[in-house]
């Protein structure tokens, strides 16, 4: 009979450690996915960004005043380059500035 209950122990063990393993698994992949996306897009030019926030201290200003912010960072970066990238957050936004960006 105890060498019963040790085969459920060993079982439960064993379902918790392989959920575990499992999840660490998706994790790891996760992170290095993410990871490869973030090496493409930061090669596109654009301001520097924090890792959590992103952009967002940029445009840390009054309602009536970010249009003001937003419209003339576009335009400062588009004398530089046809096209620029920012972060909101952890999601990156392209903005493109000239339509030769986009042809093929």
């Amino acid at each position: 009979m105890t060498w019963q209950l040790k085969m459920v122990e060993l079982g439960s063990s064993l379902v918790t450690y392989s959920v575990l393993t499992l999840l660490t698994v998706m994790l790891a992949n996760w992170f290095y996915k993410r990871r490869q996306k973030v090496l493409l897009i930061e090669q596109i030019p654009g301001p520097k960004a924090l890792p959590i926030l992103g952009n967002a201290l940029e445009v840390n200003v009054e309602p009536r005043d970010l249009f003001q912010v937003i419209s003339g960072g576009s335009y400062i970066w588009s004398q530089i380059t046809p096209l620029m990238r920012v972060w909101a957050g952890p999601f990156p936004l392209i903005q493109l500035f000239k339509c030769s960006v986009v042809e093929v």
